[in-house]
């Protein structure tokens, strides 16, 4: 796995799902909304990164 590449997409994958969060789920985004977008997108970068 080419570490920069993965950082990369890494990144890129947390930052589409906060501006998609915040841009389109606006008014949706409660606390437990939110703690479960985390928990969900560390779950996803986790496994990639395995």
């Amino acid at each position: 796995m080419d570490p920069e590449l993965a950082a990369f997409v890494c990144v890129s994958a947390i930052e589409a799902v906060a501006h998609n969060a915040v841009l389109n789920q606006t008014d949706t985004l409660s606390d437990k909304v939110v703690r479960t977008l985390v928990d969900e997108t560390t779950r996803m970068v986790v496994r990639y990164l395995r």
